[in-house]
């Protein structure tokens, strides 16, 4: 069947590039690997773990755990709801138990900063790309995200 159809199409998207080596894909032109835009060995890698990243993300507590959002600060991704997770994680005047550093920009973002933008233990960095962004991937502890409509953002494959 593969060696019927698969020469009639004009080009083939492979969503894994080890795909190559099957038989049926061999002799074929156009045959391409579909990037997820996540390159795990290069960019997303904890080798971009970085001491001044971490104490500017922390702000100044690099010893206190560091939990990292990254996306759009927008309605559908249920930012709203960082706030109540940093008031219940750091209630005002108890010791604190982790830092937040926010990654992102978008329609919820000045909502956010009234909020909590101004505690000391929440520090919102703005949209980041580029190593800027596998580095503060790299030196956080963990990733977190308070969308339970989400689906499979890929935030959560460059954090891996």
């Amino acid at each position: 069947l593969f060696s019927v159809f698969l020469p009639l199409a004009s080009g083939h998207l492979l969503l894994d590039p080890s795909q190559r080596t099957q038989p049926w894909f061999r002799g074929l032109g156009n045959v391409r690997a579909w990037s997820s835009a996540c390159d795990f060995e290069e960019n997303f890698h904890p080798k971009w773990n970085d001491a001044a990243t971490r104490l500017r993300l922390s702000g100044g507590q690099p010893q206190v755990p560091l939990l990292l959002f990254v996306g759009r600060l927008s309605p559908e991704k249920q930012v709203h709801k960082l706030i109540d997770l940093i008031h219940k994680l750091n209630p005002d005047g108890a010791v604190e138990t982790c830092r937040f550093a926010i990654v992102g920009d978008g329609p919820m973002k000045d909502e956010l900063w009234q909020a909590i933008g101004t505690r000391p233990d929440v520090h919102m960095t703005g949209m980041l790309a580029g190593v800027q962004l596998w580095r503060a991937y790299a030196s956080a502890d963990i990733l977190f995200s308070p969308t339970i409509t989400g689906t499979m953002d890929l935030v959560f494959l460059e954090a891996q």
